[in-house]
């Protein structure tokens, strides 16, 4: 909004509020608290403009609130109560993304069944929010005391920070990168052969259709996978940065004079010799494996496309769980952010393989280290 100061007349600046995007005028005082309302104003307005990275555009924020508090009514409780601070949808459509199909077919659910999202975001991403989130189960007991019970494992949903995503197509997408990146996993997973503790996986997620009057078109898409148990770790991001593991092996770090290599040529490493071989159980590190796994994405893909932004949780049991990934696609036509606005392309394998160093894992798998002039 436009803030005006003073006695004077500011009618051009009335006039230029109303053609903007949610504009108003409002009239404030010299004062320092006054001052500091029309700047703290001004900041949220540009905020609510940023772009999302590649876009040319500028998007509109939602009007959303997070749970400063962090007091999410006893969030493990069997029951949920229908109030405001819940929105709770019964009879949802309930659908899963089928990677090989390429296309959602629908979950049935119970009668009476739907799902429950907390009003109030608890985390946030590039472009998404993190809400609490459940399937819930409403029965004539419970109705009397204005409760619906929970049903199922913890659930978080997600959506979209802007105005102009709010629409199937955006958690379609999600859905597609994430089914992606799970069927390289299991192959990753195959080919690794180990122990538990060196698995990889990606969350399985659900688009429920839901009635809600205060969306256009009176419909809303909620997207919801587990709530993952653990220390939520980043071992990658988008732009080539890799968690510090200072008890990594280097084993392949290009020499000065090594890094003037066509674009994306392979080097040839050295043979292991079998004293090596031999003590590969006794050099491995289960955190070496996002970085691997990433690397591993390149090669099956032949230079077309590189798995990243790995983060989620890790125990010895389950292994690596991950979700929100990103997959760099490498567009022979140009085209960019295939699979969304944090889809780097080219530009960002590069930036992988700028900081990548090869590990035991690579070597097992027999990666060889890419490098680009």
């Amino acid at each position: 909004g436009l803030k005006q100061t003073g006695t004077f007349n500011y009618q051009v600046l009335q006039d230029m509020a109303k053609v903007l995007p949610r504009g108003s005028f409002q009239k404030l005082g010299l004062s320092v608290g006054n001052l500091k309302t029309a700047f703290s104003s001004l900041t949220s307005d540009l905020t609510s403009l940023r772009t999302v990275g590649g876009s040319t555009s500028p998007l509109t924020m939602r009007n959303i609130v997070k749970d400063v508090s962090k007091t999410v009514q006893d969030i493990h409780s069997e029951t949920i109560p229908t109030n405001e601070a819940w929105n709770i949808y019964l009879n949802p459509l309930k659908q899963k993304y089928d990677f090989h199909a390429k296309h959602f077919v629908k979950v049935s659910m119970p009668p009476d069944c739907g799902v429950a999202m907390y009003g109030y975001y608890f985390s946030s991403g590039v472009e998404r929010v993190v809400y609490k989130c459940s399937e819930i189960q409403s029965t004539p007991e419970l109705t009397m005391y204005s409760m619906v019970r929970r049903i199922g494992i913890q659930l978080v949903a997600k959506e979209t920070m802007y105005e102009e995503y709010l629409n199937s197509k955006f958690h379609t997408k999600f859905c597609e990168v994430q089914a992606e990146a799970e069927e390289y996993a299991s192959l990753f997973t195959r080919r690794v052969n180990g122990p538990p503790e060196w698995q990889v996986h990606f969350l399985p997620c659900a688009v429920y259709e839901v009635k809600d009057d205060s969306y256009a078109k009176g419909v809303a898409w909620i997207l919801a996978e587990a709530e993952l148990e653990g220390k939520f770790t980043k071992w990658n991001n988008n732009a080539g940065h890799v968690k510090a593991n200072e008890t990594a092996p280097k084993h392949n770090a290009p020499a000065d004079d090594a890094l003037d290599f066509p674009l994306g040529v392979i080097r040839e490493d050295s043979e292991d010799s079998e004293e090596e071989v031999d003590s590969f159980a006794e050099r491995v590190d289960p955190e070496d494996i996002p970085q691997a796994f990433s690397h591993f994405t390149h090669t099956l893909t032949q230079g077309k496309k590189l798995v990243c932004d790995l983060q989620g949780v890790w125990n010895s049991t389950d292994g690596f769980v991950f979700t929100d990934p990103v997959i760099h696609y490498n567009s022979s036509s140009g085209r960019n952010h295939r699979n969304g606005a944090t889809d780097k392309g080219f530009e960002g394998m590069k930036k992988f393989f700028k900081t990548h160093r090869c590990n035991t894992f690579c070597k097992r798998l027999g990666l060889k280290m890419v490098y680009f002039s």
